[in-house]
């Protein structure tokens, strides 16, 4: 065999690795033979599925710190230093849990082994290893097992390996040959030609430990979205039924574009998912068709994750339309801006896209602004409220702790949670991450951010010095320039939103407005915020609060009113919605209004 792909824990298990599946494709279509190892699906079958994905959704370099002593020598340990780690950097501290990793860290090293054999068992030329997020130390402990046997070249690539981090990793550990910087369909595939044919395999976007600073920024990012081929999910999907770990309920994986088009214009400042490849790229309508039936007709799929960091808006009018036409039978998952209209996810819920990922991180405008969102809180609320009513999933979160920021605004975000309690609560509430190729990692001083460094559990993981730590790291902790304690100023709001999940595990409360046969709107309520469970609204109220189904400045509700009740004048129009706000079925900010019932004709 010519090459093994090798994806590790603690990778996701729930949907195949997209980047190893397109390369595989593409060695395919290069007549080079290759073969995926989902060692993170054996690994997840040997501990289970429920601590495994515990492990792995963690915000902390747990699941790293628990490969470090077979990646590192130098990294020792012991069942209290395991007590110290998770005490420090987990909200987890129970016995049962210590135990269950104790256990896990004992048996890795024989885990190491057996992944190692496999790989060598094939005898390929070069392992590639897929590194994101918590996937380093697995993937370094492997490769440090196969060099001890084989002359094979280890190659890593991945979101780990971007830039600067890729290159720290070289330097640090003498197993990795070579490192894969950015998108890797071009530069993987021209250096495994190259390296096949004994030829110099000095490819751009590939770093080597003879490679320039320049020449470890250089990537060779796809223009063509279409000229991709269509990722091979058949380990993946094999290796699940072997297993039986469909109890997993595996989705498939799908890109139907790269970059962000939001990003190019003003990236959020605390974002830095796109790395250096901000320039947004999408795939054609009739290629993206291509892609979605033959998956389906190949892998018998019933959902698709679409990785996207943002949705193309021009697929509503063109590729949504003609999968609702053909009746796919799938449903799929997206990420989007919250700005959207109702008409639009309605397009999107008849497509199948009954899940969303809408990029709603705050319902407050000015701290919207800080984060460049381009968007503001009464349309996060309205998009949330138009979820609930089509029966569309939607994911979503606060963050907190942004420079500047004025404190009172939780306060008020705070006093918003009862009137929406009939719409789905936020996971949770979340201190911002500084994350490197953030706006906020590149410019801190200009943020009012100081004192940047690496977070302390990569130095509990690496043995490294503290200057490639920080080349490595991807999480930062910081300081704020001025006196600022976010943890404190958002403690009302927190619990405001705890019981407001509370509520939903017992029963989701409603608020929903139908329709009469006179036109007229009865109003259903079962919030905790209002005595009065039953309303009529009649007439001119009527119709105001139908316009308001989206957000309306006062000036376009006046307009559209005095057109079926030419006698309202701007008086007795504020009257009408203070009266609706004070029955707390409306909300308000800087005179533009929102009904906040789910409407049903």
């Amino acid at each position: 065999m010519d090459v093994a792909l090798v994806v590790m824990p603690f990778g996701i298990i729930q949907r195949p690795s997209l980047g190893v599946s397109l390369l595989k494709a593409s060695l395919s279509k290069n007549q080079i033979s290759s073969k995926i190892y989902y060692f993170n699906l054996d690994l997840a079958r040997m501990i289970g599925f429920k601590l495994y994905s515990k492990i792995a959704g963690h915000s902390s370099l747990l699941g790293e710190y628990l490969f470090s002593r077979t990646a590192f020598d130098s990294k020792q340990w012991n069942t209290e230093e395991l007590k110290h780690f998770v005490k420090k950097y987990t909200d987890e501290s129970s016995l049962e849990l210590i135990q269950q990793l104790a256990r896990i860290k004992e048996d890795i090293p024989c885990f190491i082994e057996e992944c190692a054999e496999k790989v060598l068992s094939e005898n390929p030329k070069i392992i590639g290893f897929s590194s994101i997020f918590h996937q380093n130390c697995a993937s370094i402990s492997v490769a440090r097992k196969i060099k001890e046997k084989s002359s094979a070249q280890i190659i890593f690539g991945g979101a780990n390996c971007e830039n600067e981090m890729g290159a720290a990793l070289l330097k640090c550990v003498p197993d990795i040959d070579f490192v894969c910087s950015g998108e890797g369909d071009k530069s993987f595939i021209e250096f495994t030609k190259l390296f096949l044919q004994n030829m110099n395999a000095k490819v751009q976007g590939i770093i080597t430990s003879q490679s320039s600073e320049l020449e470890k920024y250089l990537t060779q990012p796809i223009l063509d979205m279409d000229s991709l081929p269509i990722p091979d999910f058949d380990e993946y999907y094999k290796k699940i039924k072997d297993l039986s770990l469909e109890e997993i309920q595996p989705k498939c994986t799908m890109e139907t574009s790269r970059g962000c088009w939001w990003g190019e214009k003003h990236q959020c400042t605390f974002c830095g998912l796109n790395g250096a490849t901000m320039n947004f790229r999408s795939k054609s309508v009739q290629r993206c068709l291509t892609e979605i039936k033959y998956l389906k007709r190949k892998y018998d799929i019933k959902n698709i994750y679409v990785v996207d960091n943002i949705l193309d808006l021009r697929y509503i009018n063109s590729l949504f339309p003609e999968l609702e036409k053909e009746e796919i039978g799938v449903q799929f998952f997206y990420e989007t801006k919250s700005n959207l209209s109702k008409q639009q996810l309605i397009q999107m819920k008849n497509t199948g896209v009954n899940y969303l990922q809408p990029g709603i991180e705050s319902l407050s405008d000015k701290i919207l602004k800080i984060m460049e969102k381009g968007v503001t809180g009464l349309q996060n609320i309205q998009l949330l409220k138009w979820c609930r009513e089509l029966n569309i999933n939607a994911y979503w979160n606060l963050l907190y702790g942004f420079p500047e920021e004025p404190y009172d605004e939780y306060d008020k975000m705070a006093g918003m949670v009862p009137l929406l309690t009939h719409i789905k609560p936020p996971s949770g509430i979340f201190q911002i991450s500084l994350d490197r190729f953030s706006p906020y990692f590149i410019n801190p001083k200009f943020y009012g951010l100081t004192n940047v460094r690496p977070r302390q559990d990569y130095y509990d993981v690496y043995p490294f010095a503290d200057q490639d730590i920080r080349s490595l790291a991807y999480h930062f902790d910081f300081d704020y320039e001025e006196d600022r304690y976010p943890f404190q100023y958002v403690t009302k709001l927190r619990n405001e939103i705890s019981a407001w999940s509370n509520k939903w595990k017992q029963e989701a409360p409603v608020l929903v407005a139908i329709s009469t046969d006179d036109e007229n709107l009865y109003i259903h309520d079962t919030r905790d915020c209002r005595k009065n469970t039953k309303d009529l609204l009649r007439d001119q109220t009527a119709l105001i609060y139908r316009i308001c189904d989206s957000v309306h400045s006062f000036n376009s509700i006046y307009m559209k009113i005095k057109s079926t009740f030419p006698n309202m004048d701007k008086t007795m129009l504020l009257s009408e919605l203070e009266s609706l706000i004070n029955r707390k079925i409306m909300i308000s900010y800087d005179n533009n209004y929102l009904s906040l019932a789910n409407t049903f004709k």
